[in-house]
């Protein structure tokens, strides 16, 4: 897709060579061809006619004939925006000053397809260019086509938020003489800012669900996610947080890090240096969470844990399976999704390299192999004997040599 004026200058001149070079390939009729040269013109037809096409709709953009739809489905709206931006006119630094954001970011968005930005700099976008998006937000508990909750904040019911816990935690102060709601709606603002949007992908029924110990309060996680992505901000803020790059070669080195007794200490660091912010906050009665991985606003991933079960094997499994969704899914066109909220266990499980993997959902499933894989990569745990044998002399050896803390090899062994 074209983004700008310059780009449309370069590719109209590569494709007026590009044509000249196949007008005289094939008036060249009595010249033999062989086969080689044959498929080469055949795959320049082929980028000359993608590339004619991406100067067309250029053309239409630019004419003023342009008129954003009405309706269209969420993963759409990254197109739209960029289609929009030029139908008005605006250059890519003129949107960005109306953003009060760097050109390069806007660049960056446009360029990648809007992939990494959070859903709520999507919608600050959108009412920037005056585009309505109502068509595209279902109601609560309504989905878009990648299972995504979606709800304004203006379409709340508030009665069911958890305003008093919150109160109890000091997540919000009632001195002004308001109303404690009033408070709550306030905060839930001030964080969300005014596009504040409750997007998720929601999970098959939990265990606990199933077991008769309550039904998922939705609200509940929303108000939680408010929360995490609070202290993401001010964390933002107080440490600087390097730029994250989509390579997950270091994790090895994050889960040889955990060995130390200040391993946890050790490992916000170490995230954070790697682009990632990780926070600790206690899950809400009915959400049964042990985490969840997002995108704070500015797009900066975030790793958020409950340490719901006092538990280092369950701690550092989580952890990992947390970066799995942001190495695997946050950054992913095709799924499209915001925000993934974990509970532990679930009713159905794969069966990977021996290892049970237990969930009842695909992206679920790839999150834990990728858990599993990066704190004990597979050609390695399939040479240990405590994978064979329940052994403590083994066990230590498999610690030693892997470089892990024993609680990974406990996991990997009983799971």
């Amino acid at each position: 897709m074209i983004l700008n004026d310059g780009q449309y200058e370069a590719l109209k001149a590569s494709l007026d060579e590009m044509s000249a070079s196949i007008a005289k390939f094939d008036d060249s009729d009595g010249i033999e061809r062989d086969w080689l040269a044959t498929q080469g013109i055949a795959t320049l037809k082929g980028f000359a006619s993608d590339m004619q096409q991406d100067i067309e709709e250029y053309h239409l953009l630019t004419s003023g004939k342009f008129v954003p739809p009405t309706s269209f489905r969420i993963c759409e709206l990254p197109k739209i925006l960029i289609q929009t931006r030029i139908a008005c006119g605006l250059t890519q630094h003129e949107l960005a000053d109306a953003l009060s954001i760097d050109y390069s970011r806007v660049k960056k968005y446009e360029e990648e397809e809007y992939c990494g930005a959070s859903f709520s700099k999507l919608l600050e976008i959108a009412d920037k260019l005056n585009i309505d998006i109502s068509q595209c937000l279902r109601r609560w508990g309504d989905y878009n086509d990648s299972g995504t909750v979606l709800k304004r904040t203006e379409e709340f019911d508030w009665s069911e938020f958890p305003v008093e816990e919150a109160i109890k935690r000091g997540w919000i102060e009632n001195s002004d003489g308001s109303s404690a709601t009033d408070s709550f709606k306030a905060w839930i603002t001030k964080v969300t800012g005014p596009y504040g949007t409750f997007a998720y992908r929601r999970r098959t029924v939990t265990d606990q669900e199933r077991s008769g110990q309550g039904s998922l309060n939705e609200a509940s996680l929303f108000a939680w996610q408010a929360r995490v992505l609070q202290l993401a901000e001010q964390t933002i803020r107080e440490s600087p947080v390097n730029d994250f790059r989509l390579d997950d070669r270091w994790l090895g080195e994050l889960a040889r890090q955990i060995v130390y007794d200040d391993g946890p200490i050790r490992a916000v660091d170490f995230l954070r240096n790697h682009g990632i912010v990780l926070i600790i906050e206690k899950h809400l009665p009915h959400t049964f969470l042990d985490g969840a991985a997002m995108l704070s606003h500015d797009g900066i991933p975030v790793v958020a844990l409950t340490l719901r079960h006092d538990r280092l094997d369950y701690i550092l499994f989580t952890l990992f399976h947390e970066l799995g969704h942001v190495f695997c899914h946050l950054f992913d066109r095709t799924n499209f999704n915001f925000c993934y909220f974990d509970h532990y266990y679930s009713v159905d499980h794969h069966d990977a390299g021996g290892l049970k993997i237990f969930s009842g959902d695909e992206l679920e499933v790839q999150a834990n192999k990728f858990a599993l894989e990066k704190l004990i990569p597979l050609d390695s745990w399939d040479t240990c004997r405590s994978k064979f044998v329940c052994s403590e002399d083994y066990a230590k050896a498999n610690v030693e040599s892997l470089g892990v803390h024993s609680s990974t090899i406990a996991h990997n062994r009983f799971d």
